[in-house]
């Protein structure tokens, strides 16, 4: 997994990087800390799977960094990581495509469940942002979508189904994709969850008929 980390705090960024290396499979991290200097990361790195991204930058607002990674790189999910609380916020980045919204102050395994539900495909919004009329935690929410179209998969998740429609062993998926095993293992989980799917088979069947590969 390679993560992408836009925030102006080198300090927060040093220790959300070192936070991030507790997680289950060590992603691959990089820091941005201004609007150009992460446009030129997505550019020079094709193979992030996923964006955490602070809502408050200093010179541009956080929905308009949002707004140019769904158009120039839409298949990105991104995750908003703010110091806000305020449901208005939150919804806001929903609404500008973010797959999810974190405040700073949660807990590092709500954003590590962030991060996994939405490699899977679906929204997630911190339980520490309660409900409009304030009486319970509001859910994860299904990613939103279009009938017909199909689940959206990360530019990585699509390179490994192409490869489990090869019928590739895990560990020839990792060596020619230069991943580690457990790497490809939790694509493989993302996939399957993102296509209700159980197997191999079924995701590769699933992948054709929705035209994946």
């Amino acid at each position: 997994m390679k993560i992408l980390i836009i925030d102006d705090h080198p300090i927060f960024c040093n220790g959300l990087m070192a936070l991030l290396s507790q997680m289950e499979t060590t992603p691959e991290v990089i820091a941005a800390t201004t609007e150009e200097e992460a446009y030129q990361q997505a550019q020079t790195h094709d193979d992030f799977d996923i964006v955490l991204l602070d809502l408050f930058l200093p010179e541009v607002s956080g929905l308009s960094v949002l707004a140019q990674f769904r158009q120039n790189w839409p298949q990105l999910p991104v995750i908003i990581l703010s110091s806000s609380e305020d449901l208005g916020d939150a919804r806001a980045s929903l609404k500008g495509g973010a797959m999810g919204y974190v405040p700073k102050s949660a807990q590092c395994e709500t954003l590590f469940l962030a991060i996994k539900l939405v490699m899977a495909g679906h929204q997630y919004l911190s339980p520490l942002l309660l409900t409009a009329d304030g009486a319970s935690p509001a859910p994860a929410l299904p990613a939103p979508g279009i009938a017909g179209r199909p689940p959206a998969l990360t530019r990585r998740q699509m390179e490994v189904l192409k490869h489990l429609a090869l019928d590739q062993t895990n560990k020839v998926i990792a060596d020619e994709l230069a991943l580690a095993e457990k790497t490809v293992k939790t694509h493989i989980t993302a996939i399957f969850s993102a296509l209700g799917v159980n197997n191999r088979t079924q995701a590769v069947e699933t992948g054709r008929e929705l035209g994946l590969i």
